[in-house]
This record gives C-alpha cells, structure tokens and sequence, in this order.
C-alpha cells in the first residue's frame, strides 16, 4: 500500500472582474483597489469569522445645554387680555391692562429689561394664552430666552461666518425680531450642511484610499506567501469601504476567503465566500457570482464533499455559458472533471477536461491549455498509462516555457517526474524533481516547495534510503508549518509516519500518522480522512494487530464509499483481503479481491488492476488452482509490462515457475 506521497496537479480557479458605478471624484482610487482584484489564481490544493462593520457617516458636533436658571416664585396676574400683536419684525404689544408696575416687577425678578418682558407678554397674546397660564408660560418664555442666549454664547464653530451669523441672530433675538434670527439660524445651518457635505465627501475618499492602502498591504503579504496576515488587511480593507462601495467590498471579501482557503481554513472561507456571492447577486454581477461559486465549490471539493462541490461548479457552469465567459467556462469544465477524477470516474473526468481543452484552444489560452494537458496527463498516471501521461505532460511543458509560466513549469517537472518514479526509474525522477524544486525557490513558491520536497524524499524512501528521506520530509514540514498549509502539513506527517513505518519503528509511525489525522479531521479533508485511516491501520497489520487493524479499514471503506472515492475503495478492499489472507481464510480473501479488480477495472486503473490480478493469482495458488491463477498472473503482468511497472521483472519470473509446474502436471 502506498504511503501518499503529493501528487500535485495544476488544477485552477477562474477570475470575475468589472467596475462598480461610483462618481467620477473617486475613480482614480477605487481603480487603485481593483486592479488588485483581477485575475485572481488559486489551485484546487490546498473560514465564520467575525467581520468588522463599517460605521460611516462625520462625527456629530457634541452639544451643550445650559441648565436652566432657578425659577422664582409664582405671581398671580390680574387684568383682561385685550392687547393686540403686530406680527413681524419687532414684537409691538399693546396692552393697557398689563399695568407698568407689573411690567417692572417680573423685569426685576426674571433679570430682563421692560422691553423684552413687554415682548413676552406679546407672545402670550398672540398664542391667545389662558390667563391662567399667563404666569407659568412667561416664566418659561423666559427660561427659553436664557438658555438660547446661553448657548450662542456657549457653543461655538470654527467657522467665522457661522460665528458672525449666530452672533447677528443673537443680537436679533434681544430686539425683538425673531422671523430675523430664524432666518439667520437657517443661513448658519445651511452653511453647516455644505461644510458637512464636504466633510463627508472626504472621509469617504479617506475610507477608500485607506481600504486600497490595505489592498496593497494584503499582496505584499501573499507575494511571501504569508495568507494569514494577508488576511487581516482584506478584512481591514473591507471593514473601511463605505457602504456603497458594494462590488469592492465583494472583491475584498473574495479575496479574504481565498486567503483562508490557501492555508486550510475552509470553515473561515466559507462565510466570506457566502457574502461575497450574496453581494454580487445584490448587484447583478454575474461574472462575480459565478466566479464565487466555483470558489465555495473549491471549499467541498478540498474537504472531500465532491457531491455539493459538483453542484456549485454546475451552477457556475450555467452562468458563465448565459453571459458568454468562455475563459470561465473552459476553467469550470476544468475543474468538473477534478470532481469525476476524484470519484475515481476516469472517462467522465476526461470529457470534461477535453472539453475544457476545446474552448481553451478556440480563445487563444495557452496557459489554460497548459492546465489542460497537466490535468490530463493526471487521469492516464492513475490509469497506469505512463507513456500517455508523458506525453500530455510534455505538452504542457512546451507551453510553460513558451508563456514563461515559470511556476507552471515547476508543477510540470514535479508531475513528470512521478511518471518515472512509479516505472521505477529513480535517477530520472529525481531529475526532475530538482530542476522543479530550483525553479520553485527562484520563484519563491513555497507551497509548491513544500510538495516537490516532500516527492524527492518519497523517491529516497523507495531506494530504501531512509534517513535522507526523512531529512526531506523534514524540511518539507517547516516550510508547510511556516506558510500555515495545514494540509500540507498532513500529508508530511503521514509521509513522516511511512518511513518509520519502513524502519519498523511502528510506535513512532503511529505518532505521526495519527497527528496527521488530527489535522485531516480539523481542517473536514473527508477523503483524506479515509486514506490516513486506511494507514494507520497498515500500522496495526503490520504488527500482526489484525483486530484493532480491521475496524480502520472498515472506517476507511465507509468512508470512501461516502465521498465516491472508488481509487481508495478499490485499495482498501484489496487492503481487507490481506487480513483474510494473514487469517488463513483465502476464500473470504478472494471475495474482497474480486470486489476491489471490478473497481479497478472499473475506472481503468492499470496499476491497481495489476496488483489486485497479482495478488488474486496468489490466492488461487493457496487454493491450489494453478490454472486460474496463471490466468490472473498473466494478466497482471501483461499490464505491468504496458505501464512499465517496477516489480515486472520480479514477476515475470513468478509466473514462469508457476507456468512451469502446470506443465509438471
């Protein structure tokens, strides 16, 4: 069983651009934030968090009310209301009945000239006030006067024209002519209101020129591959936006999520993703929203959730095929047939792919059909059908070096190099995998780095050289820790656990492997979930703990079977039999390899059909039928002789004993 050494492929996701309607005054910084927004790349390898609100709108002026002053005693006024009031400009009170002595008395007591208690009484006549309000309505009239006085004393602007009008109603109000003051309190608050405007008009341009600032912030960061401080400033360039800045807030969330979803965040990228594709359905954006759903489909996909991931890209697919995005559909049909290829559904996956490769070619997309032939050559390598796999691959590599694709190209090197690790050619593998890994550190790729380490030592670890393999995956492992890959980091501690497997240090195999699990589970990876599964119980039959070893393998099926892994369902039923041969019981044995050569055949694994024909010859022989397991050894080596497998030779001569002693017979 093979300990999951990174197979990395080239898989992409697709872009969504267009501007937002905004006025002409900010355009020369809201183009500043989206071109930081276009074209954006992430891989199918490998979030809700809390989003600060934005609050806009100026800060309000703080205002300050006088306490009233202390009310004197109540006085009781006596006489007829017959006075008339001339309405307009000073307030005129004629009023025979209010006599002179009174007019004297409440100046004395309220503080007030006779003039300006003369003016109260007028305002009473006027709202034809009871008389026997007459007493408590003068003394708030009154107590109004003061604390209007009080405040344009009080409450000052920085605006000398704002002063000089409140200061002209001031002095309005003392003569008597409040439709004056009225009129110049209006003039100072429309002025208010302009400077406000102004205000208002400028903190915005702040808001986004400070949000852009953190948009470039955030790709300073993802240039040293650091996503989750990259994170945090499109989260700050979010939260700044104003409100109607909709479609930038959606590109910034996007963004966001993409971050998380670099370093394994998926339960932090999710919501994000959500509200970004909310907001660009809010506002028409079909490019954003199909480009979001391909995005969130990435998220199941990652987390072995192929079934809903497939739904999302379906989703997509009908939209960029309703707004004419032939970029976007070749890249949805790319990553559809990611979907058939992890269910195992080899043909399917190929349909897609070459149908990605169609529209690919049709829009002049060289880097896409780089991508395309890369994903292609992935299908005929899990078939076993290296020759084929090579050439799409050297294809692909053609196209990197034309593009100056140079991170491409480093993907290219490493997958060529698989073809000839898994033919057994390990001098010519390792080749490859240091022209990759060189490009890869020039370029500053450090998740890609991390993978094509780790593959050099899983070529040291087929070599039986232990102790530099080790030294790889070690490497390999600081560099996935420090980037925060966290699925990166699994299959390192798996692969960690495989060499000590080797060693026959199973305590310690099993410390790595079940850390890497930890992290499978945290992270939902449900399909590698299974596969650690499927290893940590190679851990136990190897130690002859078939007991505890057949549980796993058990989970490892159901889980397979639960996520359309038909790959891994195949190996693990192959896996069960190997217990049933341990056990003696080579009928049970035969069943479950039966089970596992349909699979194979199935989605046209060469390489697995080979083993499982092999290892069926092997329990025909226990049964002490010669012929039948000649047949399947036959067969068995036939394919390995097809896709150039290692263990031919070794075989070969196998099933020539065994040919030899049917002809004994």
């Amino acid at each position: 069983m093979d300990n999951q050494f990174d197979n990395s492929s080239s898989g992409e996701q697709n872009t969504g651009q267009g501007d937002g309607a905004i006025g002409k005054h900010m355009q020369w910084l809201i183009k500043k934030l989206q071109w930081l927004w276009r074209n954006p790349e992430v891989t199918w390898s490998g979030t809700g968090a809390t989003l600060i609100v934005a609050i806009g709108g100026a800060a309000a002026s703080w205002l300050f009310w006088p306490p009233p002053p202390q009310q004197p005693n109540t006085i009781s006024i006596m006489g007829d209301n017959s006075g008339t009031v001339v309405a307009g400009g000073n307030v005129t009170v004629n009023n025979p009945n209010v006599p002179p002595e009174l007019l004297a008395k409440y100046a004395e007591e309220l503080g007030e000239t006779k003039q300006i208690i003369n003016s109260f009484f007028g305002t009473l006549l006027k709202e034809k006030v009871p008389r026997d309000q007459w007493d408590n309505k003068l003394r708030e009239i009154a107590t109004h006067y003061k604390e209007l006085l009080a405040r344009l004393d009080s409450v000052k602007s920085e605006d000398p024209q704002v002063v000089k009008l409140k200061e002209q109603a001031k002095q309005a109000i003392k003569a008597n002519d409040y439709a004056k003051a009225e009129e110049l309190l209006n003039q100072a608050e429309a002025l208010d209101l302009k400077a406000i405007e102004q205000m208002e008009k400028t903190a915005k341009q702040r808001r986004i020129s400070a949000a852009a600032t953190n948009a470039d912030n955030a790709k300073l960061q993802e240039m040293q591959l650091r996503y989750a401080k990259a994170a945090a400033y499109w989260q700050k360039a979010a939260a700044l936006l104003p409100e109607d800045q909709k479609e930038v807030r959606a590109r910034c969330l996007y963004k966001l999520g993409q971050d998380f979803c670099h370093i394994s965040r998926y339960a932090d990228a999710l919501p994000l993703y959500e509200q970004s594709l909310a907001i660009f359905r809010e506002i028409g954006d079909k490019a954003g929203e199909g480009t979001t759903l391909n995005n969130i489909s990435e998220i199941h996909y990652a987390t072995g959730d192929y079934g809903t991931a497939l739904k999302y890209l379906e989703q997509s697919l009908a939209i960029f095929r309703e707004i004419g995005d032939k970029a976007g559909e070749g890249t949805t049909l790319n990553n559809i047939s990611l979907i058939y290829h992890a269910w195992g559904d080899y043909p399917t996956a190929l349909k897609y792919l070459e149908q990605s490769l169609v529209i690919r070619q049709e829009i002049g997309d060289k880097a896409g059909n780089g991508a395309s032939w890369n994903n292609i050559s992935l299908i005929y390598h899990d078939r076993g059908d290296y020759p084929t796999a090579l050439k799409y691959l050297e294809q692909s590599l053609l196209i990197a070096g034309e593009i100056g694709d140079k991170a491409g190209k480093g993907r290219t090197l490493n997958n060529i190099s698989l073809i000839y690790s898994a033919r057994g050619d390990y001098p010519t593998a390792l080749k490859y995998l240091e022209q990759s890994l060189r490009i890869t550190q020039e370029i500053g790729d450090k998740q890609q780095e991390g993978t094509t380490l780790s593959n050099i030592s899983g070529i040291h670890w087929r070599q039986g050289d232990y102790p530099t393999a080790l030294t790889y995956l070690q490497q390999s492992l600081r560099i996935r820790q420090e980037i925060g890959d966290k699925a990166g980091e699994g299959t390192t501690l798996n692969n960690i656990g495989g060499i000590y497997k080797e060693h026959g240090d199973y305590t310690t195999a099993l410390k790595y492997l079940e850390q890497s699990l930890a992290i499978i589970q945290e992270i939902g990876d449900k399909a590698h979930e299974g596969t650690l599964l499927n290893n940590i119980g190679q851990i136990y039959y190897a130690k002859g703990d078939y007991t505890t070893a057949m549980p796993l393998y058990e989970q490892s099926l159901v889980i397979s079977r639960g996520v359309g892994n038909r790959a891994m369902e195949g190996m693990t039923l192959n896996n069960i039999s190997g217990i049933h041969w341990r056990q003696g019981d080579y009928p049970t044995a035969l069943t479950y390899l039966q089970q596992s050569l349909r699979i194979r055949q199935e989605i046209g694994d060469k390489r697995g059909e080979a083993v499982t024909s092999w290892n069926i010859g092997c329990a025909y022989i226990k049964q002490g039928n010669l012929a039948k397991a000649e047949q399947y050894m036959t067969r068995s080596v036939d394919l390995m002789q097809e896709i150039g497998h290692p263990k031919l030779e070794e075989c070969s001569k196998v099933l020539v004993a065994v040919r030899a002693k049917l002809r004994g017979r």
